[in-house]
C-alpha cells in the first residue's frame, strides 16, 4: 500500500498539480503542489480509519515529510520506506481471523526489510559513486 499511495501522492498528483499551477516563482510552485498534494493525501485517509482533525493534520505533516524525502533525493523508494515504517504499528494489530496470523505478519516485516536493505543499499551505491566519480 505505501508505494502506490506514495507514486499516487508524491510522483502523479506532485507532478500534475506542479504543471497545472502557472506561478513565475518556482519554490512558491513547489510549496503550493506539494501542500495541495498533501491535503488530498490526509483528506483520502479519513474514510479509512475516521480520524479526527488533529490525526488529519498529522497525517499531513507526514505527507510533508514524505514529500520532503522524495524532492530531496529524488527516489520514491525511501518515502515508501518511511510510509511503512508509519504504518507498521498498523500492520501488529491486524486480525484476520487466522490461527497462525503471527506468522504471516512476521513474513511480510522480514520481506519489507530485506527489501528495506535492498533500496537502502541501492540508493547509497548510487550516492557513493556519484562522489567517487568527482
Amino acid at each position: 500500500m505505501a508505494l502506490t499511495e506514495e507514486y499516487l501522492y508524491r510522483v502523479t498528483l506532485y507532478f500534475k498539480i506542479s504543471e497545472i499551477l502557472n506561478l513565475k516563482s518556482n519554490v512558491l510552485k513547489i510549496m503550493l503542489s506539494v501542500i495541495l498534494t498533501n491535503i488530498l493525501f490526509s483528506f483520502v485517509h479519513y474514510p479509512i480509519r475516521h480520524y479526527n482533525f488533529s490525526k488529519l493534520f498529522e497525517i499531513f505533516i507526514t505527507g510533508i515529510y514524505f514529500s520532503y524525502l522524495f524532492l530531496r533525493t529524488g527516489n520514491i523508494y525511501l518515502a515508501c520506506m518511511m510510509h511503512f515504517y508509519f504504518d507498521f504499528p498498523i500492520l501488529t494489530t491486524i486480525n484476520i481471523g487466522y490461527y497462525h496470523y503471527e506468522e504471516i505478519i512476521l513474513l511480510i516485516i522480514s520481506i519489507m526489510l530485506i527489501e528495506s536493505y535492498y533500496m537502502i543499499k541501492h540508493y547509497y551505491f548510487r550516492l557513493f559513486s556519484k562522489y567517487e566519480q568527482s
